[in-house]
């Protein structure tokens, strides 16, 4: 059974997770709207070089074999693949393009769906810690 300051610590990178990736949206937003073309694009298409993704990478296996730990780990790579979709239009100078695509396209939807799933993985862990 897990320990209720190791779930805290786990909700707690979860949460920073959001954070980060949340920013991503203003970041790759100003670069499109700055016209900024030297975005590190081949790091944003993976998923295991933001932090989160190392840190992903780095659980124990119990703890990334859980249904919702999986789930986040299928959208954690989705999002990365979106954010590297509008980073490559920024690249190559297609900025409305990208513009739409970061409020309509699949970024914002698998976006969304992260956050629903790392918000989800967050309950399933505090249930557990309470059940043990």
């Amino acid at each position: 059974m897990m320990a209720l300051d190791t779930t805290r610590d786990l909700t707690q990178d979860l949460d920073q997770a959001l954070q980060a990736h949340g920013a991503w949206k203003q970041r790759l937003r100003a670069a499109a709207v700055h016209k900024e073309v030297d975005l590190p694009v081949n790091s944003i298409c993976r998923d295991d070089c933001c932090r989160f993704g190392r840190w992903l990478y780095s659980l124990p296996a119990e703890k990334r074999e859980s249904p919702e730990a999986r789930t986040v780990q299928r959208l954690h790579a989705q999002f990365h693949r979106a954010a590297g979709a509008v980073a490559n239009m920024i690249e190559d100078g297609m900025f409305d393009q990208a513009l739409s695509s970061l409020a309509t396209g699949g970024y914002p939807q698998v976006s969304a769906e992260l956050t629903r799933a790392v918000v989800d993985w967050k309950v399933a862990l505090m249930r557990e810690a309470r059940a043990a």
